[in-house]
């Protein structure tokens, strides 16, 4: 009916889903990617000042003063997010990467909870393993921070949030499974475990020397032009 392909439409623009490595541009990051074919594909380059007509002058950002790499679309096969992704996004499959088997991890999973109505299973389908690896192995090829981001809008309100940080310490920060306000998050480090007020990106950024004041990051809009910033 008219009505249920309305109700469709509008839960397809407001569902939303993220899935991203970011760090800084420099010329040692370009030189670790630009022979990885899944990684270099895929690849877009944020740079320089940002002509957009802020709507809030708390969301004014910048995009550190180097510049963002950002590989994206990031989703593996059994991800839930691969039917929703557009199919111009061109979406880099996570078993495509190169494999970093001996590569540890020193957060285990099982410390994670996110805000999500997703099992334990599915969510960790929805971050693959060998993803978080290949960002370790990057963050100290280049030695500097990596962030994988991942996040899921539904109906426009946050399902899941995570970013998982991998600089001088691994840290996870996560929206909080309980918390009714997206504000209340919890950094999640090696040895210890942190609930604090703030925003997961915000806070993830901040490592890449973002310069965010809010929760608004101009290309996690869905009108974006990330072809615009694609690196042929």
């Amino acid at each position: 009916t008219r009505f249920t392909h309305w109700v469709e439409s509008l839960l397809f623009h407001m569902t939303f889903f993220i899935k991203e490595l970011i760090f800084n541009r420099s010329e040692a990051a370009w030189n670790a990617i630009k022979s990885d074919i899944s990684a270099r594909r895929n690849l877009y380059s944020l740079k320089g000042d940002i002509d957009y007509p802020w709507h809030r002058a708390s969301h004014q950002h910048d995009y550190s003063r180097s510049g963002l790499f950002v590989i994206r679309p990031i989703c593996s096969e059994s991800s839930g997010a691969k039917s929703w992704l557009s199919e111009k996004d061109k979406i880099a499959k996570s078993d495509a990467f190169m494999s970093f088997d001996e590569i540890t991890l020193e957060i285990d999973w099982r410390d994670i909870q996110p805000k999500t109505c997703l099992s334990p299973e599915a969510f960790h389908a929805e971050v693959p393993l060998n993803i978080l690896k290949y960002a370790k192995a990057l963050s100290e090829t280049i030695g500097s921070p990596v962030v994988y981001y991942d996040a899921c809008y539904w109906g426009g309100k946050i399902e899941h949030e995570l970013a998982w940080v991998f600089g001088e310490e691994e840290e996870v920060i996560v929206q909080l499974a309980d918390s009714e306000h997206q504000s209340q998050i919890c950094r999640v480090k090696p040895t210890s475990e942190t609930e604090t007020k703030g925003d997961v990106l915000q806070s993830a950024l901040a490592m890449l020397d973002v310069d965010m004041s809010s929760d608004f990051f101009l290309p996690h809009t869905r009108g974006f032009e990330w072809i615009e910033s694609k690196v042929r």
